[in-house]
């Protein structure tokens, strides 16, 4: 295939040992989950799961052992700060997701008004552009008898 050759110092992955270990950690309060299996001769998973379909930043990640199904690193989106809850929401805020369909609807609205943007800033251009024109010099007439 034109690849590396495999490591020989590469375990092999048992998921049961991290269905088992990720079961224990959470048990079922999950709907969707994402298993990323690990490259190389690397043996940690990294399981992301969420409590709801909408793939929200509510989200809770796990690093496991594949090789062991020990658990190396938990981050569960309950244990977080509100700054740290806030950041990972971010991508939900600009898709406009974080406030159901009327907040989607907004941000539609708003991304489709985009080029008034642009016709706005070329006409604000021309208008200054006619304002910076030297005005023509003043004309002095002479009155007689002055």
């Amino acid at each position: 295939r034109g690849g590396r050759p495999p490591s020989a110092e590469a375990k092999p992955i048992a998921l049961d040992l991290v269905w088992a270990t990720l079961r224990e950690q959470i048990g079922d309060r999950f709907i969707v989950m994402q298993l990323t299996l690990p490259a190389g001769s690397a043996s940690a998973v990294r399981v992301r799961t969420w409590p709801s379909e909408d793939h929200d930043g509510r989200r809770d990640e796990f690093r496991i052992d594949g090789a062991t199904g020990r658990l190396l690193a938990a981050e569960r989106y309950a244990d977080k700060t509100t700054g740290e809850r806030v950041l990972a929401r971010i991508l939900d805020i600009h898709r406009g997701s974080i406030l159901g369909w009327p907040g989607q609807l907004v941000f539609m609205l708003a991304a489709a008004l985009m080029p008034l943007f642009a016709i706005t800033g070329v006409l604000l251009y021309l208008s200054r552009r006619r304002l910076r024109r030297p005005a023509p010099p003043p004309t002095i007439q002479l009155v007689p008898g002055e």
